[in-house]
This record gives structure tokens, C-alpha cells and sequence, in this order.
């Protein structure tokens, strides 16, 4: 069993904007365990980097609120998606699905992965399919691993410390991230399987978990600028 595949427990409210307060979850450290050291290497990149995205802005490092719009749900599922290869990006107890009509501003913009196990110190999120970083999300604190995070709710436009792969023409968000647990930076080229932070409770979270989405967009992300939304999301549950 590889590293990113722990056991995961989530309860996750909805990740969507500051409208609602469905949340998503924390990263896990046993009682004996001190949840301000970092299981995981401090490096930022893993030095196989691409020319598509500028490195000016390797990660988007602030601690403060911001509020993105609400993602509208997809009418049909990308092409795209389906070409791809997946893999579920962590291991949990529980999900929570995604929810939303098409044409219509999503209730819940993604599927939440909970692992609320407090024997498990750490639980690895990994990228569930090849893809760039495009975007990089740090700086949003957690006032709990396992209770609802009262420490800057609307950090990353709640999604708090949060990566965005692309994947050709659909890209994968991972969002509640735990501080300083991020292993890549914009412009890095990561394969499936692939360990790219630890599960965390920050932003507008209950617990730990990891929020994913999936979604497509016009334009390029900016990794210069706060928090940004898709175009369109869709139900990640369809990947896998």
C-alpha cells in the first residue's frame, strides 16, 4: 500500500463559496503526536518543471479571506475526463457527493473525502491522474485537526490551502490542504499516484478531509492571484 493510501474518515459540508457553510476537513495527528511538525520533506517542487506555466509565481502564499463566485455545474460530463486514467487521491473513511443541477450554481462543487481516524497522524493526498500544476495555494492556517476551524474560515475563498492540476482540457482541485504540507509548486509535472500534500482542516472545513473537484475553464489559471473558480464543475465520482 503506498504512502498516500491510509486509512480515510471525512465529514465534509459543502466546499463551494462563502454563501454556504458546508465545509471540508483537517489533516490527522495521533494525541502523542505534536500536529505543528511536518511529516513531509520542506521542498517545494520536485524539479521536473514545465515552460507552460511562469514560476514568477511558484505558489500564491497569503493568509488572507477572499471570496471567489460559486461554480455552476456542467451539462455533459468533458470528453476530455474520460480519456484520462484515475485514481481516488486519498484514502478516507467516508465521502460526501457531490451535489448540483446542471445549468445551475452547484450545492456541493465536489466530493469530500473524510478520514476522521485520530489514530492516523497523516493521511497523503495524491494526484489522481497525470497532470501540471497550475496553481498553488498556501498560507491559510487550522485552528483543529478534528473539529470545525474557526482560524480565517474564508482563507483561499474557503477552500483553504489548495492545488489545481491541469489535465489537458479538465483540471482536478484539492482543496483544505494542512499548512505547510504542500510538496509542489506551479510549473511541476506530476504523475498519477503521485504525493502532492497531506489532508488538512483548513478554510471553511469542519473536519479533516480533502474536497475535490473537477472542472474546466476558458481562460488559463493566474498563480499570481488569490483563489480563482471553474467555469464549470462536474461530479468527480464519475472518474473512478
Amino acid at each position: 500500500m503506498s504512502q498516500s493510501h491510509f486509512s480515510l474518515l471525512f465529514f465534509s459540508l459543502a466546499c463551494i463559496s462563502c454563501q454556504s457553510l458546508q465545509s471540508s476537513g483537517p489533516t490527522s495527528f495521533d494525541n502523542d503526536c505534536d500536529p505543528n511538525v511536518n511529516p513531509i520533506p520542506d521542498t517545494a517542487s520536485n524539479g521536473n518543471e514545465s515552460d507552460e506555466y511562469s514560476a514568477e509565481c511558484p505558489v500564491y502564499d497569503s493568509d488572507l479571506e477572499d471570496y471567489a463566485p460559486i461554480q455552476a455545474v456542467g451539462y455533459e460530463f468533458p470528453d476530455a475526463a474520460a480519456l484520462l486514467n484515475w485514481e481516488r487521491p486519498s484514502d478516507f473513511v467516508y465521502y460526501v457527493d457531490f451535489s448540483g443541477t446542471p445549468g445551475e450554481l452547484a450545492n456541493h462543487e465536489g466530493t469530500d473525502y473524510v478520514h476522521n481516524d485520530q489514530n492516523t497522524p497523516y493521511v497523503f493526498i495524491n494526484a489522481a491522474a497525470d497532470g501540471q500544476v497550475v496553481y498553488v495555494r498556501t498560507g491559510c492556517p487550522q485552528s483543529s485537526t478534528f473539529a470545525r476551524n474557526t482560524d480565517r474560515r474564508e482563507c483561499g475563498s474557503g477552500w483553504g490551502n489548495h492545488i489545481i492540476l491541469k489535465h489537458g482540457d479538465v483540471y482536478t482541485r484539492y482543496a483544505h490542504l494542512a499548512p505547510d504540507s504542500i510538496l509542489v509548486q506551479v510549473g511541476d509535472q506530476v504523475e498519477k499516484s503521485k504525493s502532492v500534500a497531506l489532508m488538512g482542516n483548513t478554510g471553511r472545513s469542519e473536519l479533516r478531509h480533502l474536497h475535490l473537484e473537477l472542472g474546466t475553464i476558458e481562460t488559463e489559471f493566474d498563480p499570481c492571484a488569490p483563489s480563482q473558480s471553474f467555469d464549470k464543475v462536474y461530479d468527480p465520482e464519475h472518474l473512478f
